[in-house]
């Protein structure tokens, strides 16, 4: 847990990908409070919530792509 954490905080995983698929949900669901807050600023649920309201194409297209890659 805490290597992704790393990893978000640098950009390597993407809140796209994270958000939208059901692996980047479980995987947000076992981080324990210090691991969110350490990541909150880049997965800002109303920041994301806003820009995948706005971009449903984008979304669904990540998701097809998380989907057919197993995540």
């Amino acid at each position: 847990m805490n290597r992704a954490v790393y990893q978000i905080k640098d950009g390597k995983i993407s809140p796209w990908l994270i958000l939208n698929c059901k692996s980047g949900k479980e995987m947000l669901s076992k981080f324990n409070d210090e691991q969110l807050n350490m990541v909150y600023h880049v997965i800002n649920p109303s920041h994301w919530a806003m820009r995948f309201k706005k971009l449903p194409n984008d979304v669904q297209l990540v998701k097809d792509v998380a989907k057919e890659s197993n995540l």
